[in-house]
């Protein structure tokens, strides 16, 4: 008899990607908005363009509510949208029962952005928005090991060799790859000798080297504030690669050591309910007593940042609940809870949607194109405040390329959706089975470019994200597992509400 596994966290997100890597998808299947700065598709709606002709086959097809604002009578959007399909070998099937999420709005305007210049004039406004006054140290020399603190580490492993402990941490027990001998994964005594060399060097107290926060020649800086109530923080700024701004600030607890500034705060899939406190991981009620505060708190305190961040026309697009994982050796632990609460722009109320997905992807391993990351700020919050913030890739809005856009009507949208998902998800190598709910659809701008021709500039576009809940079935060594995953923030798919071509938010066209 097969056994039925749901596995944990890390299992299902490594068999979504397997499952999603090894998918045969036509070539032609998913067309992909390239070419941003070609502007012939996006052209000024004239006077009943909303008049546009419904297909008739489409199970979306709808009565629009009078109660509905005038883009969403202007598109003929359903107040639920509702389909089905299935794939021609009956593998997948889809299901839409999904919310319908349209601004209030009367127009649409597609807009050219570039990056915001990452500058000592914002550097100083990030400062002054998170620490104030505070003194900036040098974080190089700030977060070195004392020696006390490279003495217990060091005390530490040479019990466990005294115990005939050889493998504390478990990367021995752990590997299942090639066969090499054991201490090419990991030294016992290799790990005692590195400690010991940070020991002779290490300073008898932490070196405060007071700095003016900059980015150095390679685009990097790390540094560390001590704020008015006690309480250490460590900043990473970046501009490298994919990422032209990335800053980083961090609470840092110095009773945890230096290792504690590597802890990643993490928001699980808690709308799984398979997912739930599995692998260690903290149950939904658990996280939101670690928590400390709501959601609604939440906000409020990261409201409270962007603000000081002159970010006023930034909004918060995503909340959920999240946790602090720590890596000790090959065991996970999770030591805090809080909110991550997630922040995009509007643009004359209409909003950028915000999807997990940072973007930056290339087509290939060997593509020589210089890719570029999406914009977005992320807060993490608890009861004892602000714990972690990240600021990426800021965009300055350039030019209105098209003042009132003109767009396809939604059935022809959602015909475009049900063809094309289920052609994506037809001939998984390893599902028995794949189940797709729809249950909400939303409509917001997301940045498109071309990276062939400029990675410095693109322009944002009206899309339709499609978000719900999979379910996938498959068969490894024998036992028959479930994948499911319901992440609020993981769309589908997106198709440009104008030309209605699918868009890889993992490449950026």
């Amino acid at each position: 008899m097969k056994k039925k596994t749901y596995w944990n966290l890390a299992a299902l997100l490594t068999g979504s990607i397997l499952l999603t890597g090894c998918a045969k998808t036509p070539e032609q299947s998913i067309v992909r908005e390239k070419g941003s700065q070609n502007m012939e598709n996006y052209k000024e709606a004239t006077e009943g363009a909303e008049e546009t002709e419904t297909p008739s086959e489409s199970e979306s097809v709808q009565e629009t509510a009078a109660s509905q604002n005038a883009l969403a009578k202007r598109l003929q959007v359903p107040e639920i949208y509702e389909a089905s399909a299935t794939s021609e070998d009956g593998i997948f099937t889809l299901t839409c029962n999904a919310t319908v999420e349209v601004p209030d709005v009367e127009t649409v305007s597609v807009y050219q952005v570039g990056r915001r210049a990452f500058d000592q004039e914002w550097i100083d406004t990030v400062v002054s928005a998170f620490s104030g006054d505070a003194p900036i140290y040098d974080g190089t020399s700030y977060f070195q090991y004392t020696k006390e603190e490279a003495l217990q580490k060091l005390n530490e492993l040479k019990e466990y060799q005294a115990e005939g402990n050889l493998d504390p941490y478990g990367y021995i027990a752990a590997w299942d790859g090639t066969d090499i001998p054991e201490e090419e994964i990991y030294s016992l005594q290799d790990d005692i000798d590195s400690w010991e060399q940070i020991y002779a060097n290490a300073p008898e107290t932490r070196e405060k080297v007071e700095v003016t926060p900059t980015l150095d020649e390679d685009g990097y800086a790390f540094y560390a504030a001590e704020l008015e109530d006690g309480s250490i923080w460590s900043y990473k700024l970046k501009n490298t690669g994919s990422y032209p701004m990335e800053i980083t600030f961090s609470s840092w607890n110095p009773e945890d050591g230096t290792s504690d500034i590597s802890g990643n705060w993490v928001e699980p899939d808690y709308n799984s309910e398979e997912d739930t406190g599995t692998g260690g991981l903290p149950t939904k009620e658990e996280a939101q007593e670690m928590a400390g505060i709501t959601a609604e708190e939440a906000v409020k305190i990261a409201d409270s940042y962007m603000e000081k961040l002159g970010l006023t026309d930034f909004s918060a697009k995503h909340t959920g609940l999240a946790v602090k994982s720590k890596l000790i050796g090959m065991n996970v632990s999770y030591t805090d809870g809080g909110y991550l609460v997630a922040y995009t722009r509007d643009i004359n109320g209409f909003p950028v949607t915000y999807e997990e997905d940072v973007g930056g992807g290339l087509e290939s391993m060997e593509s020589t194109l210089e890719p570029w990351s999406y914009e977005r700020i992320e807060c993490y919050v608890n009861q004892e405040g602000l714990q972690q913030a990240s600021i990426l890739n800021l965009y300055e809005v350039g030019e209105q390329q098209v003042q009132n856009v003109e767009m396809m009507s939604f059935p022809e949208i959602a015909e475009i959706f049900e063809k094309m998902i289920t052609v994506k998800n037809t001939g998984t190598a390893y599902a028995d089975s794949q189940k797709l709910e729809i249950t909400r659809v939303t409509l917001g701008y997301t940045r498109i470019y071309d990276p062939g021709a400029d990675n410095t500039t693109g322009i944002l576009v009206p899309v339709w994200d499609f978000f719900g809940r999979s379910e996938e079935q498959y068969t490894y060594n024998g036992e028959t597992g479930v994948s499911v995953i319901a992440r609020d923030a993981f769309s589908r798919l997106t198709v440009n509400a104008v030309d209605g071509t699918v868009i890889d938010r993992g490449l950026g066209y």
